[in-house]
């Protein structure tokens, strides 16, 4: 990840990643089948400490969903720089398909659980990438109150009233 932030993603080649790990070629394709292999396997590391912290602090209340948010972007923070990389490169929606599944997406699970998971994930994409595009410097907390803010608002989107829906 720590190549990104020197050069762009397209430029980053196999043999850069093992130079900057410290590994032979070999080692890596043991491990990883392309660097966008790599990619993903950082997302699901972000998902699974975010997985982690957030069970811990869910018990079906508003509260419990604010420290569930706080959790997320708490856990986001720790990875800045690398999201900062990823966004400048253009492949936070890389980030979809590890995420769905850390919520429990699955092609067979009824439609509305479906529906209500890639809601939830598209919201948390969109908000790290408008977050990102201010640096991240807004605090976890502030982060994981306005979500909760918006989801709980009995207002419709802006984009609904302006169109007088």
């Amino acid at each position: 990840m720590s190549l990104m932030s020197t050069k762009p993603y397209d430029d980053i080649r196999v043999i850069d990643i093992c130079s900057e790990a410290g590994v032979g070629r070999a080692t890596f394709y043991r491990a990883f089948d392309s660097k966008d292999s790599v990619l993903e396997a950082f997302f699901r590391d972000i998902m699974d400490d975010i997985s982690d912290n957030a069970e811990k602090s869910n018990d079906g209340t508003w509260s419990s969903y604010k420290n569930y948010m706080e959790s997320v972007f708490e856990n986001l923070s720790g990875y800045r720089d690398q999201i900062l990389a990823i966004h400048r490169n253009g492949f936070l929606h890389r980030f979809k398909g590890p995420m769905m599944r850390s919520f429990g997406y699955d092609d067979e699970a009824d439609g509305e659980k479906r529906f209500a998971i890639a809601y939830h994930v598209g919201g948390i994409i969109e908000f790290l990438g408008m977050w990102a595009d201010g640096g991240m410097v807004e605090e976890p907390a502030y982060m994981a109150d306005l979500a909760v803010k918006i989801v709980a608002s009995p207002r419709r989107p802006a984009l609904m009233q302006r169109r007088g829906i």
